[in-house]
């Protein structure tokens, strides 16, 4: 095989080999993008769910109830 086959075979494996491992740290960054995704909905929800009790809490009914609760003690 001449010197200049063996270089071109060199390079081309060089290159599937560089692919590859492109494509793994993509794989690999998706996975953690997943991951991070997953937290922030849970997050939002979460987020979401502390501002309706937040509201509740602070609804003119709620307010006026521990009022009247702090009166008669």
């Amino acid at each position: 095989m001449p010197a200049n086959e063996r270089m071109d075979t060199v390079v081309e494996k060089g290159t599937e080999l560089g692919a590859a491992a492109f494509q793994m740290q993509v794989a690999r960054r998706q996975v953690q993008l997943d991951r991070i995704d997953r937290q922030l909905r849970t997050a939002k929800s979460q987020y979401d769910l502390l501002r309706r009790q937040r509201a509740e809490l602070r609804s003119p009914g709620v307010l006026v109830a521990y009022a009247d609760q702090l009166k008669m003690e």
